[in-house]
C-alpha cells in the first residue's frame, strides 16, 4: 500500500477539527481584545502588527479546517498537507502574542 492510499486511523481528524475549533475560537477572542477593547490601549505600529499577526492566523485556521473537513483528508499525504497549515496558523498566532506582549511592555 502507497502512502497516497494510506488512511487515517479513527479519530484522528475527529481530535485535529476540535483542536482547530478550540484554536480559532480563542484567536477570535483574542482578536476582539486586541483590536474592539478600551483595555487594549492605543494603536501603535506593534499592535498594528500583533493584529495582523492575529488577524492571518485566524485565516489560516479557517483554511485549516475547511481542508480538515474534506474527505480527501482521510489520505495521510493530504492530512499532512494539513498539519502544516495548521502549524502555520499556530506559529502566526504565538507571533501575535509575541507581538502583542512587546507592545504591551510600558515605555
Amino acid at each position: 500500500m502507497s502512502t497516497a492510499e494510506e488512511k487515517l486511523p479513527t479519530g484522528y481528524r475527529q481530535g485535529f477539527t476540535t483542536a482547530i475549533t478550540v484554536l480559532v475560537t480563542a484567536s477570535l477572542l483574542y482578536f476582539r481584545f486586541v483590536t474592539f477593547e478600551a483595555g487594549s490601549g492605543e494603536w501603535t505600529t506593534l499592535g498594528k502588527i500583533c493584529a495582523s499577526f492575529v488577524g492571518l492566523s485566524i485565516l489560516a485556521l479557517l483554511w485549516t479546517l475547511w481542508r480538515a473537513l474534506q474527505p480527501e483528508d482521510e489520505q495521510v499525504s493530504i492530512y499532512k498537507k494539513t498539519l502544516l497549515w495548521f502549524a502555520a496558523g499556530v506559529i502566526l498566532m504565538v507571533l501575535g502574542f509575541g507581538a502583542h506582549v512587546v507592545a504591551s511592555i510600558p515605555r
